[in-house]
């Protein structure tokens, strides 16, 4: 865990510097490290505070001193060593832990603000090293997370790597009792929130529903409207088909008499062969009410089939039909269906072969 703008191991190498006095501080466990030491660092204690609360741990507030003397260095390095020993054992997984290790500078900005709130809290903070346990406490009117110190080690000496993990052990059994608590707020909170992302996202997905069902009912009233103005002049375009139509000659020579089927109706009329084969679909849209561009007409034996897109200019005497044909009328879709089931048949029989 870094800030943004200091690394974990950044703030070690420093110690190092400062209190390695040429050798290095920290080569005992080095050697073998490529996990950085978990601790937070380059942020400010609130911030601290609330990561801590989040995930409902304890912090160790680590601040070495500022300037290393004789009286002070090797207390400094037993710390620095201890801290550094706990931070990485934490970070591999050596040990489930209950804390947040926060260190800061004593002369930096987040050291100092971290100080002064340590010694509102009860702490000492003219010994050096400074070890504190500290609790985030979240204020129930506010909401505000603050703090309240557990405990501070006299550092004289401070824990060695050894009795670090005790020290720290024996406080999180002695304040367990918070750090249950904290996990149940923890839990309560997680629950609250999904809770209420479950309620947006319920009521955005109702929104989204009754928008798609506005959507829907407005293009079905549109898809109606213009049907319904497409039916009308249908019905106009019928009134002047049968308006234009030539007029029904007696029979006699140079007549074709058409009887014509489609479904249950059948309709009967004489032509001139000089009619056209638009004239006689002109008179089957108006008469059957079908529009002549989605139908087809066939002689009853199938020999011969006729389409208004194709045979429009034909003239019926070059028709090749009898004195008197019966014809019957097919929706263009339906055969196409027709067809395409008959072209599936044919490719599951290639198949099975």
């Amino acid at each position: 865990l870094t800030g943004s703008g200091e690394k974990s191991d950044d703030f070690f190498k420093w110690l190092d510097t400062k209190y390695g006095s040429g050798d290095r501080l920290f080569d005992e466990y080095d050697k073998d490290e490529t996990t950085p030491p978990s601790i937070l660092t380059g942020v400010s204690l609130s911030s601290a505070l609330k990561i801590a609360r989040s995930e409902a741990n304890l912090i160790l507030l680590y601040v070495p001193g500022a300037t290393p003397n004789s009286k002070t260095m090797e207390n400094e390095k037993i710390a620095a060593k201890s801290v550094r020993k706990y931070a990485y054992s934490q970070a591999i997984g050596e040990f489930k832990s209950h804390y947040t290790v926060y260190a800061a500078k004593r002369n930096s900005a987040h050291g100092a603000d971290a100080l002064k709130k340590a010694e509102k809290a009860g702490g000492s903070i003219k010994s050096s090293p400074i070890l504190i346990v500290l609790a985030p406490v979240t204020n129930k009117y506010s909401g505000k997370i603050t703090m309240k110190m557990l405990s501070q080690h006299h550092c004289a000496p401070p824990p060695d790597s050894e009795a670090m993990v005790p020290w720290l052990k024996a406080l999180r059994k002695r304040y367990g009792k918070i750090i249950k608590a904290m996990k149940v707020a923890n839990d309560e909170e997680n629950f609250a929130r999904e809770r209420e992302e479950g309620f947006v996202k319920s009521k955005k997905q109702d929104q989204k529903r009754k928008k798609e069902e506005e959507e829907r009912k407005e293009r079905k009233r549109r898809e109606e409207a213009e049907e319904a103005e497409r039916q009308l002049a249908l019905k106009e375009r019928r009134v002047q088909f049968l308006a234009s139509l030539p007029i029904e000659p007696p029979a006699g020579e140079g007549t074709t008499t058409l009887s014509v089927q489609y479904g249950n109706k059948k309709e009967k009329r004489r032509w001139e062969n000089s009619a056209s084969v638009e004239d006689i679909f002109n008179w089957i849209d108006a008469e059957f009410n079908v529009e002549r561009e989605k139908v087809k007409l066939s002689s009853a034996n199938g020999a011969k089939s006729f389409l208004f897109e194709e045979d429009a200019s034909t003239v019926l005497s070059s028709c090749g039909l009898p004195k008197m044909a019966g014809m019957r009328l097919e929706d263009i879709k339906m055969m196409d269906d027709e067809d395409e089931d008959e072209d599936e048949g044919e490719g599951e029989g290639e198949g099975d072969e």
